[in-house]
């Protein structure tokens, strides 16, 4: 009896230290969309970190359109190039439209993070 009660704490100890060094998310009524010139999301909450990725072709430029609707809780975006550098960086926004212009070659990652965030954002291009 002790034997598998020391085995079932063990592995409970296990879990959750392996799930301490991951990022994730959670929505709740969701709806995901996306296509090859953009990707959406509209939940009643979205907690967490959910990342993207977007691939400028080389020679050419991309305007990434971003639409946000916050109706509860905060949202932040963050759009990085390889080396991590940013074009973008914004939190807590607001209900709001506007373009990141991503002029070099290469894949972006999109970082989303919310916190209890209910509302939808989505991001296109040509």
């Amino acid at each position: 009896m002790k034997r598998t009660l020391c085995c079932a704490l063990a592995c409970l100890l296990l879990c959750a230290l392996v799930s301490c060094g991951t990022t994730g998310y959670v929505t709740v009524k969701s709806v995901e969309s996306r296509n090859s010139h953009g990707f959406s999301l509209r939940y009643e909450k979205f907690d967490g970190e959910k990342r993207e990725t977007v691939t400028v072709k080389e020679g050419a430029t991309m305007e990434l359109k971003v639409s946000v609707t916050t109706e509860a809780g905060t949202l932040a975006i963050s759009v990085e190039n390889k080396d991590g550098v940013a074009a973008y960086r914004g939190t807590d926004l607001p209900t709001s439209d506007f373009s990141v212009l991503l002029s070099d070659a290469g894949t972006y990652t999109v970082t989303l993070t919310a916190e209890n965030h209910r509302g939808s954002y989505a991001f296109s291009w040509d």
